[in-house]
């Protein structure tokens, strides 16, 4: 479940772009989340992880996972 309020806005326009990949509406999710002063060690917010993003876009777990491998690094 996401929990922060401010990202319910940003999870409805994302999941109503129909003419977007899914890796695009991942990368569209990816790019509104406030990760700038984290490192990779940090814990990361739950919208940045499988099931997070999977939930935002209204796809299954496993298709995120497919679809983040395919993303470039």
């Amino acid at each position: 479940m996401l929990q922060p309020e401010l990202l319910k806005e940003q999870v409805e326009a994302i999941r109503i772009q129909p003419h977007l990949t899914v890796g695009e509406r991942i990368l569209e999710h990816l790019k509104e989340l406030p990760t700038d002063d984290l490192l990779p060690m940090d814990a990361w917010p739950y919208a940045a992880t499988q099931d997070g993003i999977a939930e935002a876009l209204g796809i299954s777990r496993a298709h995120a996972a497919l679809e983040l491998k395919r993303l470039p690094d």
